[in-house]
């Protein structure tokens, strides 16, 4: 019959090894499907979500939506392959969703880029457009013309 201290150091192990378990799952994002440098995720908000997946938008989602109200598309690369960088600049173009609503967004490691201009996003009511109807965001450090999104404070 083990004893009460061998009881004891195994319940100790078995839930270190799940916490372990739990953080690596929370820190690794869901599988997505893949449209370029964009990843969605059906699953995300929905009733078909595995539990690890529950636990990782709980951690990182910020006022996550149910799947009926909502899809997240998320970018961590450029289109070369590349990781996204703060101290870099990007070109995000396109055209309105079909959708009564949507917005992008910039995060770093989950939370909106502190930024002098208090901007932290483009949507389908605050965007400009051109005359086709198309629409560029320029994402980066430094100041640009039209739809301009900081990544942050400019490299000194």
């Amino acid at each position: 019959m083990p004893s009460f201290l061998e009881i004891l150091l195994s319940l100790l192990l078995a839930t270190a090894l799940a916490l372990v378990i739990l953080r690596t799952m929370m820190r690794r994002p869901p599988r997505a499907k893949r449209f370029g440098p964009w990843g969605l995720n059906l699953t995300l908000g929905s009733a078909a979500a595995s539990m690890y997946m529950r636990a990782y938008v709980a951690h990182h989602g910020i006022f996550a939506l149910r799947m009926p109200e909502t899809v997240y598309f998320g970018a961590g690369s450029d289109s070369s392959g590349q990781a996204l960088q703060a101290a870099s600049c990007y070109r995000i173009r396109g055209r309105d969703l079909d959708t009564r609503w949507w917005s992008l967004t910039a995060y770093q490691h989950d939370k909106l880029i502190p930024n002098v201009l208090n901007r932290y996003s483009f949507s389908k009511t605050t965007i400009s457009r051109d005359a086709d109807g198309s629409w560029e965001i320029h994402l980066g450090p430094r100041h640009r013309p039209g739809n301009w999104l900081p990544s942050g404070e400019p490299a000194g």
